[in-house]
């Protein structure tokens, strides 16, 4: 099962939807999320993302209204281990950056305090505490995940 939640933000207002999208616009940032209760690896929930949707990947949360809002969003949920998020590094370069898939480096962070859990051989992203804050985990975990796609590029039903 997928839950639908789009993000619309103008004129500084943010509004929760929960439906079937149909064709909109916003002038300043607008997106949809697909939070997939299934566990699966890393790589595994990035290609389901991908594969499954149009223009769709592993959200980027690039900013503190897209934090909120999915934080918002695992709120009241349990997921104990956290779910993956489209943070990665690179494995053949252990002091590597952390970007977001696709390519743009991390510029927000909500790490969480105890970030790096192991600098050395965890290369991928997840959320934990209901979505509050990030932590680098083995991509071999198995988690739900969260998609992202701009509404401009969503043309599936779920």
């Amino acid at each position: 099962k997928r839950v639908e939640l789009s993000l619309l933000q103008h004129f500084g207002c943010v509004f929760l939807q929960l439906r079937q999208l149909t064709a909109c616009n916003s002038s300043y940032s607008d997106k949809t999320y697909y939070l997939v209760k299934e566990r699966r690896n890393w790589t595994d929930a990035k290609s389901h993302c991908e594969q499954n949707y149009t223009g769709l990947t592993l959200v980027h949360i690039v900013n503190s209204t897209v934090q909120e809002f999915v934080t918002q969003m695992l709120q009241g949920k349990i997921y104990p281990n956290g779910v993956w998020i489209g943070l990665e590094r690179n494995m053949l370069f252990p002091c590597a950056s952390w970007m977001w898939t696709g390519g743009p480096y991390v510029n927000y962070s909500e790490w969480n305090s105890s970030f790096p859990v192991d600098p050395t051989s965890q290369y991928c992203g997840k959320l934990v505490g209901n979505g509050s804050k990030w932590l680098d985990s083995y991509c071999s975990e198995e988690l739900p995940f969260i998609c992202q796609v701009s509404l401009s590029l969503n043309t599936t039903s779920v």
